[in-house]
């Protein structure tokens, strides 16, 4: 689950394309259409370099970045009631955010991924077969995703825009602070 390998295409010295990026259930199926081969040594795909385009759009589709150059990031907000998540683990946004490894074993959050309401049982599924399933109510907050992702992402995926969020909380807290001012005024007038 770690987002710190970055996406990267390039032509190693065979002359080969490589994809050097993150696991995702995504890439061996489209990597193999395309004709890549997995490299277990460099834990990397290999392809044919006339394919760089569509390798190129594949990366984007699954990470929303091929790599080359820096892309606009944003927080997403998931609602599980909504999502409704694999068996055992939630791939969304580029990344594994959710996953149990087994039916005793806790939930582990993803890199960058924040539990903000609800929770999941301790134990879910059977042995062979273990369950992410959240309790109802379950909202989880998603760092750093790519703009492009995070807007295509559909129902239950929700940008938060920290500023509009800070603004909404100074509103409610100066609209409060003004009806306790009024309760002072009003005393104040009956002294």
């Amino acid at each position: 689950m770690n987002m710190e390998r970055n996406v990267r295409i390039y032509t190693d010295e065979d002359g080969k394309l490589v994809l050097d990026c993150p696991y995702h259930p995504a890439i061996p199926a489209r990597a193999k259409t395309a004709g890549g081969r997995f490299d277990g040594g460099r834990r990397v795909w290999t392809f044919d370099p006339r394919d760089e385009a569509r390798i190129r759009q594949m990366a984007i589709d699954i990470f929303g970045t091929d790599g080359r150059e820096q892309v606009p990031t944003v927080t997403v907000r998931v609602d599980l009631d909504t999502v409704k998540p694999g068996s055992n683990n939630l791939f969304a946004l580029g990344r594994e955010l959710l996953h149990r490894p087994g039916r005793d074993a806790s939930v582990r959050l993803g890199d960058k991924v924040v539990l903000l309401a609800g929770g999941f049982p301790s134990r879910a599924g059977s042995a062979r077969y273990p369950e992410l399933a959240p309790n109802p109510g379950t909202v989880i907050e998603v760092r750093d995703v790519p703009l492009p992702l995070a807007q295509s992402a559909g129902n239950g995926y929700t940008i938060v825009d920290a500023t509009a969020d800070r603004r909404a909380a100074l509103e409610q807290e100066a609209a409060r602070l003004r009806a306790r001012l009024a309760e002072i005024e009003a005393e104040l007038a009956s002294i």
